[in-house]
């Protein structure tokens, strides 16, 4: 009788261990989905006047969960795609850091172009604005120029839409 009791005590203590470990996992799981709701990667088109003042200039941006970065847009033709890094540096706020190869008309390699971002993303993580600043630096390394960009940027969440 006492054999048969120890057993149903062990077997309902590993079923209570056993229910303490899933409640532990899946308020871990909670806080991980609450974090990657927080986060800012993922795909995203920005909007910024152009260097002329004229137009809306657009740029698509992924921003990857490992911290990597990568621009392409139609306002630096004669630029490779972007590549870099970002990281969180407030509550709602990241910074980024990438480096474009610049080419002149002939396709020769002038030098490049690097830029910083500050994004400030609103309170659902779908939209952000952000300021920038870049240098010339030419194919020596030399830095030719430097500049903030006083035109604020507009981003928003790319989304899937449905196929049909």
């Amino acid at each position: 009788m006492v054999t048969k009791r120890r057993g149903l005590l062990t077997l309902i203590a590993a079923g209570l261990a056993a229910l303490l470990h899933l409640g532990r996992q899946a308020e871990a799981n909670s806080e991980t989905s609450s974090q990657a709701d927080q986060s800012p990667a993922g795909t995203w088109v920005i909007t910024g006047a152009r260097a002329d003042g004229s137009l809306r200039s657009t740029t698509f941006v992924a921003l990857t969960a490992d911290g990597s970065f990568f621009r392409a847009g139609e306002n630096h033709p004669l630029e490779s795609p972007g590549v870099g890094a970002w990281t969180r540096v407030g509550e709602h706020e990241f910074e980024v850091t990438y480096v474009a190869l610049q080419f002149d008309v002939d396709g020769s390699f002038r030098g490049s172009r690097k830029s910083w971002q500050r994004l400030t993303m609103n309170s659902t993580f779908d939209e952000f604005t952000g300021v920038s600043r870049g240098e010339e630096i030419d194919r020596d390394g030399a830095i030719l120029s430097t500049r903030t960009d006083p035109r604020p940027l507009q981003g928003r969440r790319f989304r899937a839409e449905p196929f049909a």
